[in-house]
């Protein structure tokens, strides 16, 4: 319902273009509103049922709290493995283009270190 709540201060400012995507918003969420309207018994009786099943075995408490510890703890090692690896990537990236610039620009001595030969850029 809060599209339709947006909808109205963007009509006032005269953006159109937003207020019409709200108030199509707004018109999808009442005609959803009214299909779902006649579910809801059912799910108030299914919320019953998982509360009383929670009431009577209380071990599904520790689960739920296992579980949430296991994937937040994954969660933080996936963001830093990523943050590693793409560390690891820009280090690598870093060298390449550092060697080639240096490459390119400095002089090269041939074998003997007898003289100088400009590296030739064509």
């Amino acid at each position: 319902m809060s599209a339709g709540v947006d909808c109205i201060p963007l009509l006032l400012m005269h953006t159109t273009a937003g207020a019409i995507v709200f108030t199509v918003i707004a018109i999808l969420s009442l005609l959803s509103y009214a299909g779902f309207r006649s579910r809801i018994p059912l799910t108030s009786l299914l919320l019953q049922v998982v509360m009383d099943i929670a009431k009577h075995h209380k071990s599904v408490y520790v689960v739920a709290m296992i579980t949430l510890v296991l994937q937040a703890s994954l969660s933080v090692y996936v963001a830093i493995m990523l943050v590693l690896w793409i560390g690891i990537l820009v280090g690598y990236l870093f060298r390449w283009y550092s060697f080639t610039v240096i490459a390119t620009y400095v002089p090269r001595v041939d074998a003997e270190n007898e003289m100088l030969i400009e590296s030739a850029v064509t």
